[in-house]
């Protein structure tokens, strides 16, 4: 494989397997849940990895913006490379137990999805992608395996849903279509993964409450595989945090045939 200049893999590769035993460490430990101004949960592993990350990341590239759920956007940003951090993607999940929940690093250049990382610490897995060298999974101990999308047609079409909450228009195109193979999964991040590894086909949400941190990961992970992260009419996403970070329309992502 020939990286291009200037490579994050290696960063990504490095930085995700140490978070795999600092997030479990953490996690590990009793933890406090705390309810954020717009009623969502945030406990204080959320806190304790996303102060973890911020500071990798500056450390690595100090001149870059850093965008994450848990500090609020407090100026404009300038420069054309930010990352956007979801230190604990799946809250909820976290809170239940599930071990689904994943942490988010992407890195965005120029508005677009450049880099990403997604990290399940409870599988020891972590999947990562950079624009032009392709999409991964390292599961702890072993090498990098390259992801691709499938191009096979399947007969019957299998939907990633949601493992915390119901979305009626899902629900409507479930029945509507007579789906019969659903398959609930914690985070964005995880469900991009699960697609990537032929587990499922297509997920779209239209919840309107995701955000630039939710998705620029996953859409790094799902460009390199060979498919598209895009809003129900097509278009793009557009990560300038400085036009908002709210992602308030549908958006979804699958296998080319989906």
């Amino acid at each position: 494989m020939t990286l291009t200049p200037q490579s994050h893999l290696a960063f990504l590769e490095t930085l995700g397997l140490n978070l795999i035993d600092q997030a479990l460490k953490i996690a590990d430990e009793s933890f406090q849940i705390f309810t954020k101004e717009d009623q969502s949960p945030v406990t204080s592993v959320d806190l304790a990895l996303n102060k973890i990350i911020l500071e990798k990341i500056s450390a690595q590239y100090p001149n870059d913006a850093i965008v994450s759920e848990e500090v609020p956007l407090a100026t404009p940003i300038i420069s054309n490379r930010v990352w956007f951090v979801d230190p604990l993607d799946g809250t909820k999940d976290f809170i239940k137990g599930t071990g689904q929940w994943g942490i988010h690093i992407g890195l965005a250049l120029n508005h677009r999805p450049w880099a990403g990382l997604v990290v399940h610490p409870v599988a020891q897995k972590c999947y990562l992608a950079e624009s032009g060298n392709g999409a991964y999974v390292i599961e702890k101990g072993q090498a990098r395996r390259s992801l691709k999308l499938s191009n096979s047609h399947r007969k019957d079409l299998r939907i990633v849903v949601s493992n915390s909450h119901s979305d009626p228009t899902v629900n409507q195109f479930i029945k509507a279509e007579n789906i019969q193979d659903v398959v609930p999964q914690g985070s964005i991040g995880l469900k991009a993964a699960l697609i990537l590894q032929d587990q499922g086909d297509l997920y779209f949400n239209t919840s309107g409450k995701c955000s630039l941190w939710d998705l620029c990961a996953p859409e790094s992970l799902i460009l390199e595989g060979g498919g598209e992260l895009t809003y129900l009419s097509g278009e793009s996403i557009n990560y300038n945090a400085n036009l908002g970070t709210k992602v308030k329309e549908t958006f979804l992502f699958g296998t080319p045939q989906a």
